[in-house]
């Protein structure tokens, strides 16, 4: 009787010991996994900040097709093109090189932009404060203040905005 006995606090300690490793494993893996949230979190805002500059691109996207369509409907009318939306870029000026428009042509930007700073700089050029810009699309101080200063043009004026 005393070696069943014997055998049977064996099997015990072993199971025991079998247990606490796991718990020990299942311990080390949340803690391993303890400094993911922040990341899961960084990640989705940086997803969310896709997304509304998406939302952005989209809306001028939007905003071009339907001044080209205009204009394709005037030209198939024998109409001369009515003015296309201040936002829209004419697709001649789409097409030419920063450093070969006329110089009686509108300043524009033709360039393309960053999509991180498309929503700023669209903020910016309908009047939106610095501030403004740091509190509505994230970006630090001086980022905004470089893309409101991009955005009113030299001096101030607002004539591509």
């Amino acid at each position: 009787m005393t070696a069943f006995v014997m055998v049977v606090m064996a099997v015990s300690l072993a199971w025991l010991i079998l247990e606490g490793w796991r718990w020990w494993r299942a311990g080390q893996a949340l803690a391993a996994h303890a400094g993911k949230p922040f990341a899961a979190h960084l990640e989705l805002r940086a997803w969310q900040q896709e997304i509304q500059q998406l939302r952005v691109v989209l809306a001028t996207q939007q905003q071009q097709i339907a001044a080209l369509q205009a204009e394709l409907e005037a030209i198939k009318g024998g109409a001369p093109p009515a003015a296309a939306h201040s936002d829209a870029v004419a697709p001649s000026e789409a097409l030419l090189e920063p450093n070969t428009q006329t110089a009686s042509a509108p300043q524009r930007a033709v360039a393309d932009v960053s999509p991180e700073y498309a929503e700023p700089l669209a903020l910016a050029r309908r009047g939106a404060e610095p501030e403004e810009l740091v509190k509505r699309c994230g970006v630090s101080l001086a980022e905004a203040q470089l893309i409101w200063a991009l955005a009113n043009g030299p001096g101030g004026n607002r004539e591509w905005a």
